[in-house]
């Protein structure tokens, strides 16, 4: 499932992407619990992908990729670049890359 989402941080952010729930894969939750893990799994508190799509209600029709922003806007913001003056675009990005291109800015003196 490929997804896109674009918007203006800060201006969309509390409205269009901190609602966003992180991903769990619904047949991966069960045992995540039996191993005492995953304690705030719940149809709640994240977006449960199964074979079919999703298996709960998603806060948007794009959820997933509304967190994966979430995710990088929050790791860049560890720089100390404010976030209004970041301009991103990421493609099957990740914590690791997103570390990386942080340190990457850290080191430059922003």
């Amino acid at each position: 499932m490929t997804q896109t989402f674009t918007c203006r941080l800060p201006d969309d952010y509390f409205a269009e992407v901190a609602p966003a729930r992180t991903i769990a894969f619904a047949e991966e939750v069960p045992r995540a619990h039996e191993l005492g893990l995953g304690r705030g799994l719940t149809a709640e508190s994240v977006v449960l992908l199964g074979p079919t799509g999703y298996d709960n209600e998603p806060r948007f029709p794009d959820e997933p990729a509304r967190h994966k922003l979430l995710d990088l806007a929050g790791d860049l913001y560890l720089t100390g670049i404010p976030l209004r003056r970041l301009d991103v675009t990421a493609r099957l990005s990740g914590h690791t890359d997103a570390v990386r291109a942080a340190s990457l800015v850290s080191a430059c003196g922003r």
